[in-house]
């Protein structure tokens, strides 16, 4: 019996140790949205709580250009996964930047990878010049989708007014990936 009680007390201990690495609600991403977050979901914390159960969600204010600008952090374990963004009149979901490789995609591209991993040389034309926020960096859209982009960025080079070329690009690295509701 006393052999029992050992067994069941490491048993406890053990399970009360480990730890969940994810929550328990897995996140897709898709052309239709990030989750269940589709066109149209309000920009509303009580209505976007209960789509991410077991997720740590944050609402932070930051000025832009003198306007106070709200944004809406969803994360597991105090690490960032996505922000949401809101439309101009602030009632709707406007994008999604997704920064980690928790979140599934419809695609094989993962943050992290390359330029060249993801797009040849002829596909340059999907890409363009960042700007606002994500000026320089090189925004490239998902040619089997419309509301998905891709961020890439590159800590050393300065880009000037044109796209560089794909030899120049192929060490980029893809750092966050949009939704775009349009």
């Amino acid at each position: 019996m006393k052999f029992l009680m050992v067994i069941f007390i490491v048993f406890i201990f053990t399970a009360c140790s480990q730890e969940r690495t994810q929550p328990l609600y897995s996140v897709k991403l898709s052309d239709a949205g990030v989750g269940k977050i589709k066109v149209g979901t309000p920009f509303e914390m009580r209505l976007i709580e209960p789509k991410f159960p077991g997720f740590e969600i944050q609402k932070f204010t930051f000025f832009k250009e003198g306007e106070p600008m709200q944004i809406i952090q969803i994360g597991y374990r105090e690490v960032p996964w996505m922000y949401l963004f809101p439309s101009k009149d602030k009632k709707l979901v406007k994008n999604v930047s997704i920064v980690t490789n928790k979140i599934k995609t419809s695609w094989p591209t993962k943050i992290g990878m390359r330029f060249d991993e993801t797009y040849h040389a002829e596909q340059l034309s999907l890409c363009k010049l960042g700007s606002d926020a994500l000026k320089g960096n090189v925004v490239c859209s998902e040619p089997l989708a419309k509301n998905i982009y891709y961020v890439y960025k590159d800590e050393t080079t300065l880009l000037g007014d044109e796209l560089p070329r794909y030899t120049e690009l192929k060490m980029w690295v893809l750092d966050e990936i949009i939704w775009s509701a349009r």
